[in-house]
């Protein structure tokens, strides 16, 4: 299995940060206690690339752009309570468990239209799909808006399904039994067509 900081490059695609900016959110994290290390050296040890440790990581980047409050916020939007109770698509009863059991599953992944964080309370969306269902779902974890807070301005981070669901399949690959430089050669390729992508409109 690789270490996080070892696929922060290709996270950081999705989240559109620098691998820097994104390790500077990791060290908050392990300082924090919400990122822990596996003992020793070598192989196998430090902070690994897993399910557990990414959905912190994307959570902090749905939170919040300051590294400042990165801690207190990635703590809050993670708590976020499921709204009756559990959430309909994962079971979880927090935003950070549903997370964390979506990029655990590529049949949960698939189905995630996108999640939807508003900074201004921190409550959290997940939008997905349900076969013979015509509209999306939605799950929601947090607090509503006060009514007075619905006039003004809101700063909304949006993360789209498909790149749930890619970030999904790249940590079923890290966890199996590929071969490590294959596996960074084949990331590495869908960055370049993304990119030619992007560069050709």
């Amino acid at each position: 299995m690789i270490s996080l900081k070892s696929y922060l490059p290709v996270l950081a695609d999705y989240l559109d940060l620098t691998p820097d900016a994104l390790y500077e959110r990791q060290r908050v994290l392990v300082r924090s206690g919400a990122l822990k290390a596996v003992a020793g050296r070598g192989p196998g040890s430090g902070i690994r690339a897993m399910p557990a440790t990414v959905t912190q990581l994307l959570i902090a980047t749905l939170a919040t752009d300051s590294l400042a409050e990165t801690e207190d916020k990635t703590s809050t939007l993670g708590k976020g309570a499921a709204e009756h109770g559990l959430c309909p698509l994962t079971g979880a009863n927090d935003f950070a468990g549903a997370l964390e059991l979506i990029l655990s599953s590529v049949a949960l992944a698939k189905k995630v239209s996108s999640i939807d964080v508003a900074r201004s309370n921190l409550k959290a969306t997940i939008y997905y799909t349900e076969r013979g269902r015509r509209y999306s779902q939605l799950s929601v974890f947090g607090k509503r808006p006060v009514l007075r807070g619905l006039h003004r301005r809101s700063v909304e981070a949006h993360l789209p399904g498909q790149a749930v669901k890619e970030i999904c399949d790249n940590l079923q690959r890290i966890v199996g039994d590929y071969p490590t430089k294959a596996l960074f050669e084949e990331f590495e390729a869908t960055l370049r067509g993304r990119r030619l992508l992007v560069e050709d409109r």
